[in-house]
């Protein structure tokens, strides 16, 4: 299956600096001009021109906090310090009070986890859904969660399984594969991941740990988006037959026929597939929470270095993807 935002490239990130770069930030740097100054001269993003600095310059924090008015930028420069020049931090108090903020995060990324964690047990639970059909069990796992959808209305079923149709379109052939073999687009009973595996051909482990990974995903993808009629209606194209079957009071679901407006489709459930980041990458972001770009909406760079263990290099590229893609999120 093609992602929507395949041929896009106008996010790539290349603040890469060669010798001139550094001559010429040297001296702007010995000139005392601001970093935002500097950042607009030498025309790269802040975050790569405080992290250069840095590495340069070696300022100790205090200077470098001194180098800019703007609040949003001294932050900034504190996260970097703190992540990766621990050495040029020279106040005790700034110290204590990140580590104060971090433990706080770690709280917050534990309740991350822990919601995936409860949708995946939920949805596994063969007793909990044992009246359901596959279709019905996603609907209620990602859109009611505790609350049971026995007796919840045909047509806000249909509405949802819209909308989980819809999101489809952004996993892989693979994932698409799998998932809708073990909750069948057919409106069948859920499979075990066994029977599913028979069915297509994987190992079983293969399907289990493919199954779970799309359902972290849909998690992540409703958390940004939203679970309102109008965070789907602006990028969602109904078919005829799905139209028409809208007005079905029968408890027979199958999955809906839809097509995607991907100019409209929202740039906060762009999947990190979409970004030229290696599967180890990936791999590590996804462990720790992150599958779309919207994931990453108030989090820091201190906190994708030092509570999620994120190398310096994919956190300082994904951050920078986030700034430029912060105005259309």
């Amino acid at each position: 299956m093609k992602h929507p935002f395949s041929n896009e490239e106008e996010y790539s990130i290349d603040d890469r600096w060669n010798s001139e770069d550094f001559i010429s930030l040297n001296e702007l740097w010995t000139e005392k001009y601001k970093i935002e100054e500097i950042s607009q001269t030498l025309d790269k993003s802040l975050f790569s021109t405080i992290k250069t600095i840095a590495w340069k310059q070696s300022p100790k924090l205090s200077d470098a906090v001194d180098a800019t008015d703007i609040g949003s930028i001294k932050e900034l420069v504190t996260q970097i310090y703190l992540s990766d020049y621990p050495d040029l931090v020279d106040s005790e108090i700034t110290i204590k009070e990140r580590t104060k903020a971090i433990n706080k995060i770690k709280v917050e990324k534990n309740k991350k986890l822990d919601n995936f964690n409860r949708i995946i047990s939920s949805i596994e639970d063969i007793q909990t859904n044992k009246e359901l059909s596959g279709l019905e069990q996603i609907v209620q796992a990602l859109y009611y969660q505790n609350e049971s959808i026995s007796n919840t209305n045909p047509k806000d079923i249909r509405e949802r399984l819209i909308w989980i149709s819809a999101l489809s379109n952004l996993l892989s052939d693979l994932e698409f594969t799998v998932f809708f073999s073990v909750f069948p687009a057919n409106g069948g009973p859920k499979l075990t991941y066994s029977d599913a595996s028979k069915e297509i051909g994987l190992p079983t482990y293969k399907v289990s740990v493919a199954a779970r990974n799309c359902l972290k995903k849909y998690t992540s993808w409703i958390n940004s988006i939203g679970k309102k009629v109008e965070d789907y209606s602006g990028w969602i194209i109904l078919t005829k037959d799905t139209y028409l079957s809208m007005g079905f009071k029968n408890r027979n679901f199958e999955l809906p026929s839809v097509e995607i407006n991907y100019e409209n489709l929202p740039q906060k459930i762009r999947p990190l597939e979409e970004f030229e980041f290696t599967k180890t990458a990936i791999d590590r972001f996804n462990k720790a929470g992150f599958f779309c770009i919207g994931d990453f909406q108030n989090t820091s760079y201190e906190e994708l270095r030092l509570n999620h263990s994120i190398p310096s290099h994919d956190a300082s590229n994904i951050f920078n993807i986030y700034q430029n893609l912060s105005n259309e999120i």
